[in-house]
């Protein structure tokens, strides 16, 4: 319904919603393993949002659905304290 009114397509609607979808995502991600929160949330303190505000960095759709899907993948598998580079190109079961 909202779509008609905005008369975008759907990717377009989506792009529009993006930032603040991704924002309240960082705000309430949680997961099994308390190193992996800290992981998302230093991923989440990389994004200067006073930009994403004033427009001069765009967050759209398909950003939101990369972070979702990283955070999906640290929901479930536990990563160590120290990373290396052994750790990050280790390969894990789907």
């Amino acid at each position: 319904m909202h779509i008609q009114e905005s008369q975008l397509c759907r990717v377009h609607h989506e792009d529009q919603k993006a930032p603040t979808l991704l924002r309240d995502y960082f705000k309430t991600y949680t997961s099994l393993f308390p190193q992996n929160e800290r992981y998302m949330a230093e991923l989440a303190a990389t994004i200067d949002w006073e930009a994403v505000q004033n427009r001069l960095m765009k967050i759209r759709g398909r950003d939101l659905a990369r972070f979702r899907a990283f955070g999906s993948f640290l929901e479930t598998r536990e990563l160590p304290e120290v990373l290396t580079w052994h750790v990050m190109t280790k390969r894990y079961p789907s």
